[in-house]
């Protein structure tokens, strides 16, 4: 778990509830708008890196309200990043690597994975959000998607579970 700055926090928890408003439909509403405005003294007081890990969630964060995209193949070399991001488990670069290329894994497993990252990140809560989001995406997959219901019937391998297993 990485230590992060009371600013980032502070952020971490106004996003939050920034989203909570915007999944309400209510994006443009006053209150949005006031809860924006208390992050941009947080916002400037924090490092880049944090500002950049901020935006990254910010992005993630909007994952949970909105549609999947549909799936584009990726190419080699965001495929061997990703790989490479994985192997490393450098998990900035797994977020990183979903946004530019988001058919790198169908929803449920980018789902997943953005869950690995944000708990080894140190956000144990947003993880929750997105193992609920996986949850959502496999149920409500229609019965003929069959790629998507020859994962629900495999474990999922991913380090976060084994260790909840043992």
């Amino acid at each position: 778990m990485e230590k992060r700055s009371p600013e980032f926090l502070i952020c971490v928890r106004l996003l939050r509830r920034l989203d909570e408003i915007i999944a309400e439909g209510n994006g443009d509403s006053p209150e949005a708008d006031a809860v924006r405005s208390q992050m941009e003294e947080p916002w400037s007081a924090m490092a880049d890196e944090e500002q950049h890990l901020l935006d990254l969630l910010s992005a993630d964060v909007c994952t949970l309200w909105k549609a999947p995209r549909p799936r584009q193949a990726p190419n080699a070399e965001a495929c061997a990043g990703f790989d490479a991001a994985l192997r490393a488990e450098d998990w900035r670069e797994v977020l990183a690597s979903l946004h530019r290329a988001p058919g790198l894994a169908d929803p449920p497993r980018a789902a997943l994975m953005r869950a690995q990252a944000w708990r080894a990140l140190g956000h144990p809560d947003v993880a929750d959000e997105f193992i609920a989001l996986a949850r959502r995406l496999l149920d409500s997959a229609p019965p003929g998607n069959t790629a998507v219901r020859r994962r629900r019937t495999k474990p999922v391998d991913l380090p976060m579970f084994r260790s909840a297993e043992a």
